[in-house]
């Protein structure tokens, strides 16, 4: 992992794609991941913005709805026209010029590695290049949100009865948090989530969530959470579908 340059989290994620048949996806979700501001919610259309941004939102999460702005992004033909879309739809432009960049830069990092052949960077691109609508496979959302809970399983968390999330933290300690308002997830009650970054505000927020499997969990991370983390969630998932 340490020739990929990365945090060890998405290495583990481009890795581990390969083998659950869903590189593509993964490279475009972590080349979006590193770059900041791809929506634009400017002071006098936030009501526009947001409403733009809904046409690419999945109810798996955060990561798909990145992945459906970027498919969506490279089916447009020129650059002026995308440049137009990006405009219409409150997205920078120039981050997703960035994250195209960054994601031939991975492309070419998984060669060298001996991840990828050369026939699969050509799988890789036609992928990039057919996929030009927002995910509707729920297959395709499954195997992506699982791939990155194998990854990414230190950064999830486990819905409270409360309506609050609690996140295992280093030395059996637990934190308290929020989904982002910023994400399409905000005012959803899923009983198990993955994220990417943790945000301190007035309240501990959570941003870039998606809905995961607690079996995913499970499988990912016996030796990091408790045994009987599947059976609280269990219980969470119960008493919401009850309420």
């Amino acid at each position: 992992m340490a020739e990929l340059p990365l945090e060890p989290m998405y290495a583990k994620a481009i890795i581990m794609s390969k083998e659950m048949d869903c590189i593509s996806e993964i490279l475009t979700i972590i080349s979006m991941l590193s770059v900041e501001n791809i929506f634009i919610f400017p002071q006098n259309k936030q009501a526009e913005s947001k409403i733009a941004k809904e046409r690419f939102s999945s109810v798996e999460g955060d990561h798909i709805t990145l992945l459906n702005v970027y498919n969506t992004f490279m089916s447009i033909d020129s650059q002026m026209s995308k440049k137009d879309w990006c405009y219409s739809n409150f997205l920078n432009y120039r981050s997703l010029i960035k994250v195209k960049n960054i994601r031939d830069q991975l492309i070419d990092y998984c060669f060298d590695m001996k991840l990828i052949s050369k026939s699969d960077i050509v799988v890789i691109n036609n992928i990039e290049l057919s996929q030009s609508d927002v995910i509707n496979d729920s297959s395709i959302a499954e195997k992506v949100n699982h791939c990155l809970t194998l990854s990414f399983f230190m950064h999830s968390a486990i819905r409270h009865p409360s309506g609050y999330y609690v996140v295992k933290m280093a030395n059996d300690q637990s934190q308290q948090a929020y989904i982002h308002p910023s994400s399409v997830l905000f005012g959803k009650k899923p009983s198990c989530i993955i994220f990417t970054e943790i945000v301190h505000t007035t309240r501990v927020y959570l941003r870039d969530v998606s809905v995961i499997n607690i079996d995913w969990l499970i499988e990912s991370s016996k030796h990091y959470f408790q045994v009987n983390v599947k059976s609280k969630a269990s219980n969470n998932y119960n008493n919401n579908n009850n309420n």
